[in-house]
């Protein structure tokens, strides 16, 4: 825990140095000194780790690292918020409370000064502790740069204290273990707390899964992931990491790893995912080399489970029944014997008021088990159990509410929260104004914001207060109906990923184009972006996905103007309350040629055009076609693209007949390896010998009209899958008879 914060501090105060120093005006020695000395503090918390020192005095002073680093935290955060409003405001009492802020920094700074004469007396006496002092140099600043470096290390309880889980790590086996021998992706899915990093890491460890897979890597995600770390923690779990390797490049590193993985059999667990957008990021990490490897994600979102997984539906996770909960809080409480009879009742009560969570049930029997077992002792600590988890809340950096409001959690107004993430678990509920209220009054330095089933009408303008923002995800069950997304939200300057499972009816203010470090913007029922500006200075120059546009006529200038440049990921849906003609539909698919570095690209209901020749950019290696238009011309230009790997075509909009059939021409499609027919009236497929050479997979569901599959298919090279579902029974028929010869079996295996 005390490295974590460190780490994360480190990487602020060397932001701020770098990026930022206009800010610290009248700190910046504070800064510096508390830079170096957190260096030579986090070289003592590595050594001590590695070293497992465990003597009283040691602890005793990670426990003031922990203290002292969060107390630098809250004041290093609370001296920028002042000085970010103030320059907002030009306020005198904004200006009178940064020399408050600043004094305390300077007092914090004398602290960690002071702690670090104790950790020097520590060094001198090695021979005590075994401690060897940490020499700094560029390998040791980058590996350990990431704040996550400790969750890499898996530690798994012992057998009998895993309670539950017995049935759902077989099927889980089963599945890693059997099956086809494509990459599969596996999902487990369910809200903090029901044990999906314990029972992900209980089947890592199964000596079925390590005697089934060559290697094994696993590695920590969370909200604020970065792929250079992403990567490095994977590698160091798969090879010794060389000086080398830190001098290479992002993508040096995604080639060291493929090369790797390609050969061998194996298994990766990414933990704690949290967006789709990381998927489709780590997913380019893993060659699939058709010999069984898997991975296997953990997340609370099920949008992400549903999305990361292949072949195999999401694994959700569920609360626990009463019996198997009574059965874990005894193991918990009892360390296996029986529960005394005087405490039957009681016992069963604080199960209940569990409600399945086995979290929940590990900290209170963890609570309870070194107390006296007698019904007075429960019966006081069960009464105090709300008020003393409340009194705590200020000290802890992740909030998680089961529920649809905030009311039952305790912040002393005295002191600053702690707390950098907030996760609520709504139950379908409004979520109301006093909420926002007190989420904003309370908690003003949350990096993360995650209201998940909570039906959110509007967002309050006080969301421009929660100045350190990196995070904001609002999902429902249903489509929110936002009117509009409020002007202050531009005001936060670190906001990186803004995803809202709703509709904005309003385009987003003005002010987006000042959002620098934005990279994911997601609207799952559409946004309108204002006015492309005159200013050249105004570009989105992070900003790595888009999801959904609503297309108009000014679109076409969005990516004419290159305003979003680096847009990897690009979803376009098209907008019907403005609607546009063929000329001007075919203009804007010709802009996205602009976009140089776009990969993926999702067409939802883009009505019929004139195809131009540069219609897309050559980068593509994914698109999708949602409902919208595609002739026989669209798809030559297609079949031209040098890196498709992936291509969807859903919907029955789209213009293929008898007199134009779908045709795939000797030497187009050169990369494609995934093809999917979707739900289409195309009644002839004709492919040519030299087309889609390295196609590997293919999916025909519900096109009802085709008659028959061209004998080419069977001999292309690369073909091990095809998936035929819900067709006319004469083409099943004509699939059956196709099974039963051996040529068919020669070139497609798995399910047909």
């Amino acid at each position: 825990m005390a490295d974590t914060i460190v780490s994360f501090l480190l990487h602020n105060l060397a932001h701020y140095l770098t990026q930022e120093a206009y800010l610290l005006h009248g700190v910046e020695d504070e800064v510096k000194s508390l830079q170096e000395e957190f260096t030579m503090i986090d070289a003592f918390l590595k050594n001590s780790e590695a070293e497992q020192i465990e003597y009283y005095e040691v602890q005793e002073v990670v426990d003031q690292i922990r203290e002292f680093s969060q107390e630098a935290e809250v004041a290093l955060d609370a001296y920028i918020a002042n000085q970010i409003e103030q320059r907002r405001t030009k306020s005198l009492t904004k200006v009178l409370h940064g020399y408050v802020h600043a004094n305390t920094l300077r007092h914090v700074a004398n602290k960690i000064r002071s702690l670090k004469k104790i950790i020097t007396q520590i060094y001198e006496n090695k021979n005590r502790y075994g401690i060897q002092q940490a020499e700094s140099s560029p390998v040791d600043s980058e590996a350990d740069r990431t704040p996550h470096r400790r969750r890499w290390k898996i530690n798994v309880d012992d057998e009998d204290d895993v309670v539950g889980f017995i049935q759902d790590r077989t099927t889980l086996i089963k599945h890693l273990t059997e099956g086809d021998s494509g990459l599969g992706v596996i999902s487990i899915f369910g809200m903090g707390g029901l044990g999906k990093t314990t029972l992900a890491s209980k089947i890592y460890n199964d000596v079925r899964v390590k005697n089934h897979f060559q290697c094994q890597a696993w590695v920590y995600v969370s909200q604020e992931y970065r792929s250079r770390d992403l990567l490095f923690g994977i590698l160091r779990c798969l090879m010794s990491i060389s000086k080398e390797m830190y001098k290479m490049s992002e993508e040096e590193l995604k080639m060291k790893l493929r090369s790797f993985l390609r050969e061998k059999r194996y298994f990766v667990v990414l933990d704690d995912l949290w967006t789709t957008n990381v998927w489709d990021e780590v997913s380019e990490f893993f060659p699939n080399s058709y010999n069984g490897s898997r991975i296997l994600i953990t997340s609370r979102v099920k949008e992400v489970a549903l999305s990361s997984s292949s072949q195999t539906p999401p694994y959700s996770l569920s609360y626990l029944d009463n019996k198997t909960s009574f059965e874990l809080f005894s193991k918990k409480v009892f360390q296996g014997e029986n529960c005394p009879p005087h405490l039957e009742t009681l016992a069963m009560k604080i199960v209940e008021s569990c409600k399945g969570l086995p979290l929940s049930i590990v900290v209170l029997g963890g609570l309870l088990a070194n107390k006296e077992k007698s019904y007075e002792t429960w019966s006081k600590l069960i009464g105090n159990i709300n008020f003393n988890y409340s009194q705590k809340t200020s000290k802890a950096r992740r909030l998680s509410i089961q529920g649809n409001t905030c009311k039952n959690i305790f912040i002393d107004p005295r002191h600053p929260s702690l707390a950098r993430s907030l996760l609520l678990f709504g139950e379908g509920n409004d979520f109301d104004k006093k909420n926002w209220k007190w989420i904003c009054k309370n908690l003003k330095f949350i990096r993360v914001l995650y209201l998940e089933k909570v039906f959110v009408k509007s967002i309050p303008k006080s969301i421009g207060k929660l100045i350190f923002l990196r995070y904001l995800r609002i999902w429902s069950e249903t489509l929110l109906k936002i009117q509009a997304i409020p002007a202050s939200i531009c005001n936060l300057p670190y906001l990186e990923i803004m995803d809202i499972n709703g509709h904005v009816e309003e385009c987003l203010p003005m002010g987006i184009w000042k959002m620098k470090q934005l990279r994911y913007l997601k609207f799952s029922g559409g946004i309108s972006f204002p006015e492309t500006p005159i200013s050249m200075d105004d570009v989105l120059m992070n900003l790595q996905l888009l999801s959904y546009l609503l297309v108009d006529v000014k679109t076409s200038y969005l990516m004419a103007f290159s305003r979003v440049p680096n847009i990897r990921k690009l979803h376009l849906k098209y907008n019907f309350l403005k609607p546009m003609n063929e000329f001007e539909v075919a203009e804007l698919l010709e802009s996205l040629e602009n976009l140089k570095q776009l990969q993926k690209l999702k067409l939802f209901d883009i009505p019929k055009s004139e195809p131009r020749p540069n219609l897309f950019p050559p980068t593509l290696t994914k698109i999708t076609f949602l409902r919208s238009y595609l002739n026989s011309t669209h798809f030559r230009i297609l079949g031209k693209l040098p890196n498709l790997q992936f291509l969807k075509l859903k919907g029955k909009f789209v213009g293929f007949n008898m007199l134009h059939p779908l045709c795939c021409v000797a030497g187009e499609f050169p990369s494609l390896q995934v093809f999917q027919m979707i739900d289409l009236e195309i009644e002839r497929w004709e492919i040519e010998s030299g087309s889609m050479p390295k196609l590997e997979r293919l999916v025909i569901f519900e096109c009802y009209k085709l008659r028959n599959l061209s004998e080419v298919l069977w001999s292309l090279p690369a073909l091990r899958l095809v998936e035929v579902s819900r067709m006319s029974e004469s083409f099943m028929k004509m699939i059956k008879e196709l099974k039963m010869k051996n040529e068919y079996e020669k070139f497609a295996g798995g399910k047909r």
